[in-house]
């Protein structure tokens, strides 16, 4: 399974040497890399992943994603920055970006990241996602969830596929499935960043 992947950096040098990287993994398909978003709709077929850097922009992040979904709507946005604010966090998640993701990352990291995110699930960087939106915390929903239901949670909050969570708790993938469809459920919530923004809210990673 390749993966196809487009570049949004205003600086050269880093997209360039971003584009280098991906492309020593053979199931990374790196289509190139953009200065702006009037150069998305020239990309035919579309990629599956946008790397989006957040750093560097005048404008709001709020606009600055609503103008790349305008351009580019079927691709799965990864947004990257250096640092971001609490209330950036999670404009960003509420607004459906499939990856965030902090530029220090270690490259094999962001490879997995990036291939999390192809497949349509959420990845968000645990390490400042974690620390900065649980000062935000109003309510737990720990009691709500089983213990087994706490302990998928807190995996999808930190990045982790189906497949991943399932190895790691000794469970079938649609054993899996099915319990993300009663947190779901309890939650009033659809979809996994929603579940992974409720997690790092409430402390739960």
């Amino acid at each position: 399974m390749r993966y196809r992947i487009l570049i949004l950096e205003s600086q050269t040098l880093f997209g360039k040497a971003l584009s280098a990287l991906l492309a020593f993994d053979e199931e990374l398909d790196v289509l190139g890399d953009v200065r702006g978003v009037a150069e998305l709709q020239a990309y035919d077929p579309a990629p599956d992943v946008l790397i989006l850097d957040l750093d560097n922009h005048s404008e709001p992040i709020r606009n600055l994603i609503e103008a790349v979904r305008a351009a580019l709507s079927s691709a799965r946005l990864c947004a990257i920055a250096e640092h971001l604010s609490p209330n950036d966090i999670e404009r960003c998640l509420e607004a459906g970006i499939g990856g965030l993701i902090l530029k220090d990352v270690l490259p094999a990291e962001f490879i997995r990241a990036l291939k999390i995110i192809a497949q349509g699930e959420a990845y968000v960087d645990p390490r400042v996602a974690g620390s900065l939106l649980r000062r935000q915390a109003s309510a737990s929903i720990a009691v709500a969830l089983t213990a087994r239901e706490t302990d998928i949670i807190r995996l999808v909050a930190q990045g982790l596929s189906n497949k991943e969570i399932g190895l790691r708790l000794t469970l079938s993938g649609k054993t899996v499935k099915s319990h993300l469809g009663r947190i779901f459920a309890k939650l009033k919530i659809s979809g996994r960043t929603r579940a992974a923004i409720q997690a790092l809210k409430t402390g739960l990673v």
